[in-house]
């Protein structure tokens, strides 16, 4: 059994509720006596210690654990002490990083400004609270939107990454940024909308001259085809994730800025896109490398030797 815990779900952070569905199917599988492979995620943080004991559990009896950024490797180490086996518990890449781009869908005009706007952020008025965010989600995305709309010529690309239906959609938090910013602000900004799969979103999000946002898949297709972006990160997995590209000043801490200091760090950014993009074009080689890497070890596990193709990135 291969287990990716959402690639950040290995974490009591979202609350019991979700913190039990991500591990009962692996205990199930140890209790069954399967071999268990965790692919590449994060791990922790990790609040209470019966988390701490349930992950350890997990982690020691796994066949093989691959951690998607040194810090969750070092959580890892911390968790198991003597029982951390190097052989085992590995640093990886998150998966999406070699994730196709399907052109099949229709690319956006002019390299627009693309603008993730979170529905685990947005829409719930808990978030703050949940998340110990020092800034407002909400005035930040608005107040950053009318800054660029008012400092470039730039057309602004909304675009939905994760669209449940139900109060996490951001598809629904987007259609609220539009309504609230009115009939000015229309004309330049425009919606991704309709069914996109991962695929078809990264294509889209290629193809933007700079990216901000909060869901981490969405700024892990920019950080993955060297497009400038800027995370606002709301836990630790951000930091972790951009570093192993040389992309750790990239993220700006929802935690620790209050408002009006991150819209001025992000316009900033922005400014900054080109300089970033080189940084992330030299990373890019090494982080696809370590892909290849980790799936060759996946395969000869599963497969008994089989290896995979460097041509199978696109």
């Amino acid at each position: 059994m291969m287990d990716v815990s959402g690639g950040d779900s290995g974490t009591d952070l979202y609350g019991p509720a979700r913190f039990h569905q991500i591990t009962i199917p692996k205990i199930m599988a140890l209790k069954h006596k399967l071999p268990l492979i965790l692919l590449p995620q994060t791990y922790g943080p990790f609040y209470s210690q019966k988390s701490r004991d349930i992950a350890a559990h997990i982690l020691k009896n796994s066949t093989l654990a691959y951690a998607r950024d040194r810090k969750s490797l070092d959580v890892v180490q911390q968790l198991l002490k003597q029982d951390f086996d190097p052989k085992r518990h590995r640093l990886g890449i998150d998966l999406a990083y070699c994730l196709p781009r399907d052109a099949h869908v229709t690319a956006p005009k002019g390299e627009p400004i693309g603008i993730n706007v979170s529905g685990l952020l947005w829409n719930d008025p808990k978030s703050a609270k949940n998340f110990n965010l020092n800034c407002h989600y909400q005035t930040t995305i608005l107040s950053l939107i009318e800054a660029l709309l008012t400092r470039t010529n730039k057309r602004i690309l909304l675009i939905p990454h994760v669209s449940p239906k139900g109060g996490e959609s951001d598809l629904l938090a987007c259609l609220a940024v539009k309504e609230k910013l009115g009939v000015r602000a229309a004309k330049r900004i425009e919606i991704v909308e309709g069914d996109k799969s991962p695929s078809q979103l990264k294509y889209i999000i290629s193809n933007c001259c700079w990216v901000v946002g909060a869901r981490m898949h969405a700024t892990i297709a920019a950080l993955s085809t060297a497009t400038p972006v800027a995370n606002m990160a709301y836990s630790d997995k951000a930091q972790g994730v951009f570093q192993e590209c040389g992309a750790n000043l990239a993220v700006y801490d929802m935690r620790q800025l209050n408002t009006s200091e991150l819209i001025s760090l992000l316009l900033k950014a922005y400014d900054n896109r080109h300089i970033q993009a080189k940084t992330l074009q030299n990373g890019l080689q090494q982080c696809v490398q370590r892909w290849h890497s980790q799936m060759d070890g996946l395969c000869n596990i599963v497969l008994g030797g089989a290896s995979v193709s460097e041509n199978s990135y696109a």
